[in-house]
């Protein structure tokens, strides 16, 4: 039968599932992580769902998730329709924090340079009051967590260790 899928909030995500004429939803799957996209397997029995870069099939009948064990940085998954083949797009977001020197005009202003370089995504920087800290979210070290650095992005270390949803 024909159902529709939602995805609601922000950093935790629940997937319900419904008639598409309306009527009442149902939580298949509680997500701690950004949802990236959903899929129903071929026979309808279970949805594949993309959350914070894993690949996971719930059972729509109820049941225990299976992490697939492949598909790092997995999003969009789609499932062929006899249930045989899964393609998914593997992305990988870059996101960096550069530094720069400030200059009585923009023409004297300093080049930008990284600050804390890293191949994931650092976003939300704060300095410290007396300029000598930094602190900031960032996914490297797989899910989204709360590090600090000298202002010169030296000393670097994780203040949280969640492994859940995005920390900020």
């Amino acid at each position: 039968s024909l159902a529709r899928v939602c995805v609601v909030s922000m950093g935790v995500n629940d997937v319900y599932v419904g008639p598409v004429q309306g009527g009442v939803l149902r939580r298949v799957a509680h997500v701690n992580g950004e949802v990236g996209g959903v899929a129903w397997t071929g026979d309808g029995a279970s949805l594949v769902v993309a959350a914070d870069g894993n690949l996971t099939r719930f059972p729509v009948g109820g049941g225990d998730p299976e992490k697939l064990l492949f598909g790092r940085d997995a999003d969009t998954p789609t499932v062929s329709r006899d249930g045989r083949r899964l393609a998914y797009v593997q992305q990988t977001t870059r996101v960096n924090l550069w530094r720069v020197t400030l200059g009585g005009s923009p023409a004297t202003a300093a080049s930008p340079v990284p600050l804390v370089p890293s191949s994931r995504f650092d976003w939300c920087p704060a300095l410290s009051s007396d300029g000598r800290r930094l602190a900031f979210t960032s996914n490297r070290s797989g899910a989204g967590e709360i590090w600090i650095s000298d202002a010169d992005g030296s000393a670097l270390h994780a203040v949280t260790s969640f492994g859940g949803p995005t920390t900020g």
